[in-house]
């Protein structure tokens, strides 16, 4: 009896919007429970888009760090859609509805106007295609873009929200890298093997997109340790960086290798306050990401050499290892 008269108490003097919370989560489990029972493929889908719209109205910028996660995990798919195009629509819906409010407006700048030229030049490129379903859908994909662009532009108003979404990146990359690269060795676990021909794919699908996602958070992932006050967190940090350079290599991707090359001259031969706190700092990191690299290239080239003369001379030729 008392128990009931504290609750009756409660609801009272609970807030109309707590009342309408509630409502809408009973709702939304309703519904999500009756969709699931028909079709698990489509319920699963549904419980995506309402975890990522509960997130974004209890905090609009979350929406940042789900589309940070569809770009590393396309391997889900919604029937098939990969994750990118189930979220792109909520994220459009998020930025048309901060685009009115103080505070979340896009102010014009170069880069909009160079993605904007770019865009132009793209829909025009429709008029002389040769493979109309190809360029419509590459199309959709640069709108995907250019939504998660916008996303970005308008939603990152604090240093809190910078930070928060840079930390998700680096997390993702540890996970997705540690996973991948256990899976490469033999070695996977959870049951996720994350390997397309013995190449890592990370949770993209596509060793080479992989490899280019873990090389845009590489230098993020660098500046999240230059400026990280605790030590413990900064060794951390640059673990991560080590764990994402050894995934690239893992992918086999040409492609990869080359820009990770071209990243780590970048990195040498930009302004040490550029990225790093300080000269000392950068020395010391770079040296440790350099012999990282080489001792993964060693370790690649030992697999690789042990992997052709197990080649029965019979079977020598033009095979792809």
């Amino acid at each position: 009896m008392v128990t009931m008269t504290v609750f009756a108490d409660a609801v009272e003097r609970a807030k109309p919007l707590q009342v309408r919370w509630w409502a809408l989560g009973a709702g939304a489990g309703a519904l999500l429970g009756g969709v699931t029972a028909v079709n698990p493929t489509l319920g699963l889908g549904l419980a995506i888009v309402l975890g990522v719209v509960v997130a974004i109205m209890l905090r609009p910028s979350s929406l940042l760090m789900v589309l940070i996660a569809s770009v590393f995990l396309e391997l889900i798919k919604i029937g098939s859609l990969t994750i990118t195009r189930v979220i792109a629509p909520v994220a459009l819906f998020v930025v048309i509805a901060a685009a009115v409010r103080k505070g979340t407006q896009i102010r014009p700048a170069a880069p909009l106007f160079w993605a904007g030229a770019y865009t132009l030049w793209a829909l025009a490129s429709s008029l002389w295609t040769v493979s109309p379903a190809g360029t419509t859908y590459l199309l959709s994909s640069l709108a995907i873009a250019l939504i998660f662009m916008l996303s970005f532009a308008s939603l990152l108003a604090t240093r809190q929200d910078l930070d928060r979404s840079l930390y998700a990146l680096a997390a993702l990359s540890l996970a997705l890298g540690v996973l991948s690269t256990l899976a490469f060795i033999g070695r996977p676990i959870l049951g996720f093997g994350l390997l397309q021909e013995g190449r890592v794919q990370g949770g993209t699908g596509d060793p080479s997109f992989f490899a280019a996602a873990q090389l845009i958070a590489l230098p993020l992932i660098l500046v999240l340790a230059s400026n990280a006050k605790k030590g413990q967190l900064r060794n951390a940090l640059y673990l991560v960086a080590l764990v994402n350079i050894g995934s690239v290599l893992s992918t086999v991707s040409r492609g990869g290798t080359i820009q990770l090359v071209v990243v780590l001259i970048l990195l040498l031969a930009l302004p040490a306050r550029t990225i790093f706190s300080s000269p000392t700092q950068k020395r010391v990191a770079m040296a440790a990401l350099v012999a990282w690299m080489a001792v993964q290239v060693a370790l690649f080239v030992l697999a690789a050499y042990a992997l052709i003369t197990a080649i029965p001379l019979a079977r020598a030729g033009r095979e792809r290892l």
